[in-house]
């Protein structure tokens, strides 16, 4: 866990530097750009499917560039409210809600025991089902609670406090927990496009 910690870290500063370092939790004024709704839409739900096809793939590079999706997202988000953000910032608005680089270690070995556990009972099709919904779905969900909570917190001037954010965050978790199976056959085909890719690439380029 702290090597995967460490190159995951690593990976996270390719985010791009702040213009402006905003203060993590401090109130504003309301911002002073009113984004496109559908393309704020597409942006959080390309961001969800791209995070939920990583998941698919056994390459572990493949898992720690779930984090600078998630990062990167939070950085549009702000970006679309015309507000520019600092990798510091981002991590403590993760850190906050409790999404981070432990906890996607932790919900990774996670995935990977209740799939062996469902291959004792159910075989290898069994293993390789649960394997696929419960990681795609974790990573999709908690990209597009990520992506909805920045949303608000950005449109109401970053006037909402830790607690606050975590509630909505649970509330947006279990929204797009359902949304993942309506997705689900997306986020298959994003994880088949993304076999064979150069994934390090691919991280420089989020």
């Amino acid at each position: 866990a702290t090597g995967t910690e460490t190159l995951a870290e690593s990976v996270a500063a390719t985010v791009p530097p702040a213009v402006t370092t905003v203060a993590p939790l401090a109130p504003t004024a309301q911002p002073a750009l009113t984004p496109d709704a559908n393309a704020l839409d597409k942006t959080i739900l390309n961001h969800a499917l791209l995070a939920g096809g990583l998941e698919l793939l056994p390459d572990t590079l493949a898992t720690m560039a779930i984090l600078p999706v998630q990062m990167r997202l939070v950085y549009e988000v702000g970006k679309a409210h015309g507000v520019q953000l600092d990798r510091g910032h981002i991590m403590e608005f993760l850190g906050v809600v409790g999404v981070g680089v432990a906890s996607q270690v932790v919900e990774r070995y996670a995935t990977r025991w209740l799939s062996g556990l469902a291959g004792q009972f159910l075989g290898g099709i069994g293993r390789s089902i649960v394997s696929q919904a419960t990681s795609s779905g974790m990573s999709f969900a908690t990209t597009y609670a990520l992506g909805q909570l920045s949303r608000q917190y950005y449109a109401g001037g970053r006037r909402l406090g830790a607690v606050e954010l975590k509630s909505t965050f649970d509330g947006l978790l279990g929204q797009g927990r359902r949304l993942q199976e309506q997705y689900l056959p997306q986020i298959r085909q994003q994880g088949a496009s993304l076999r064979g890719a150069n994934l390090a690439q691919l991280i420089r380029g989020i």
